[in-house]
């Protein structure tokens, strides 16, 4: 089942030193996208916040079903587990 969720995003613009624009969205660090004209902007912005927004709940669909442990007896030795630091 997919949804589709309209959702505001505030995006900074910046004039690139050599011509044309670049942007950031603060809320999805990492999220960045240049263009010629605002116009080709504002389309790339789109594509670049989905495509952030598509990465960032892949990786937290990923991190959930890590750490999910599989069912185990309880008198089955437990594994030590590691935590990030």
């Amino acid at each position: 089942m997919t949804f589709t969720i309209p959702i505001t995003l505030e995006a900074v613009v910046h004039e690139a030193a050599e011509g044309g624009f670049w942007a950031e969205v603060p809320a999805l660090p990492g999220c960045f996208t240049q263009a010629e004209t605002k116009q080709e902007l504002l389309a790339n912005l789109r594509e670049a916040a989905q495509g952030c927004l598509e990465v960032e709940l892949e990786d937290r669909a990923a991190a959930a079903v890590s750490q999910k442990s599989p069912e185990r007896h309880l008198d089955a030795p437990r594994e030590p587990q590691s935590v990030a630091a």
